[in-house]
């Protein structure tokens, strides 16, 4: 199901994981899985190592899916962010003034939000995983994108996705010398499927 990768997944590849690992009714020797495993990595928060660039003073940030500067990040760094020349980043453009940011959205906003759209290029899984999550923890408004903004420097931080206690939202925020939680992956699943907290 999954190959072996030497890297941290993506934030899609998180993604996928959930919704993959959900859909999973059987494990390897037969055995039906209940909810409870089934949904094991929606109760934790998700890093990885897609990155999310802040152009300084402004609302700008660029999306970098396979991030390398946060890929060979050196074990002792322990700073809040990557400092970056923004200019130098390779990645999609966005604007958060254009679009609604740091706010609770409806599944219909986030299926037409920029930035969820940019982060999550196949749609279907987007679709499927919002129908999911909206299953699971029925409301109004759930999965907001959180970005900073008019940042003094340019930053380079990581994304990650939240758990279902807060309603899944994607962080840009995060601190990158703070507590991580990665989702090992190997060619084996579901039981191949563990997280590894740093």
């Amino acid at each position: 199901l999954w190959a072996i990768t030497p890297r941290p997944l993506t934030f899609e590849e998180n993604i996928k994981a959930r919704v993959d690992d959900y859909e999973t009714l059987f494990d390897e020797n037969g055995n039906e899985r209940d909810l409870n495993l089934r949904t094991r990595l929606f109760n934790t928060y998700l890093d990885s190592c897609t990155g999310i660039a802040y152009k300084a003073k402004t609302t700008k940030f660029k999306i970098v899916t396979e991030c390398s500067e946060l890929i060979n990040i050196a074990s002792n760094f322990n700073e809040h962010y990557l400092p970056i020349d923004y200019g130098s980043i390779n990645g999609i453009e966005l604007d958060s003034s254009q679009g609604i940011y740091n706010q609770l959205l409806t599944p219909k906003q986030i299926l037409e939000h920029p930035a969820w759209n940019e982060f999550i290029k196949d749609k279907s899984l987007l679709k499927t995983y919002i129908d999911l999550f909206f299953k699971l923890k029925p409301g109004d408004g759930k999965m907001r994108f959180w970005v900073n903004k008019e940042t003094k420097k340019n930053e380079l931080r990581a994304l990650y996705v939240n758990g279902i206690d807060s309603d899944s939202y994607a962080n840009g925020n995060y601190d990158l010398y703070y507590s991580a939680s990665f989702l090992r992956v190997t060619q084996k699943a579901p039981t191949a499927l563990s997280r590894e907290k740093f």
